[in-house]
């Protein structure tokens, strides 16, 4: 059986569907150096930041018009509880990142340094839930909401 001939025909002059830039987002994640020394270096660092966000990094991602930033990443984000990551830096609670070798994150870069990141690059918040070791319902003992 021989091929049929194809012919295809474009009319630029006509829009076509639209594609949601959202589906370009970009991902933060805790492993390995996607976000320590790729985006955070924390403020007293020798490379040039801003509130310890690294500023080539915010200038790439501003340049990139990214939409959207999903964070936490990976299975971090099973662990992940935000309320670890907000106010002072020295008064947040660890967490143990038990899918990495029990590594320990001290949560220098948490959900408020996240929210700053995103307005530097000017960018929306994807928040992962904690499904992992909680439910959006569960909380560590102790705290309130």
């Amino acid at each position: 059986m021989a091929a049929d001939d194809i012919h295809l025909f474009v009319d630029a002059s006509k829009p076509g569907p639209k594609i949601d830039r959202n589906l370009f987002g970009q991902f933060a994640e805790n492993l390995a150096h996607g976000l320590d020394e790729g985006i955070w270096v924390g403020p007293d660092s020798s490379i040039p930041n801003t509130r310890g966000i690294r500023n080539d990094a915010v200038a790439a991602l501003k340049e990139l018009k990214v939409p959207n930033v999903r964070w936490p990443g990976g299975c971090f984000a099973d662990q992940y509880h935000w309320r670890k990551g907000i106010g002072p830096r020295d008064k947040r609670p660890a967490t143990v990142k038990s899918a990495w070798g029990d590594v320990i994150d001290t949560n220098a870069f948490g959900t408020d340094e996240f929210m700053d990141f995103l307005q530097e690059i000017g960018s929306t918040a994807y928040v992962s839930v904690n499904l992992g070791s909680g439910t959006p319902r569960k909380r560590p003992s102790g705290w309130s909401i």
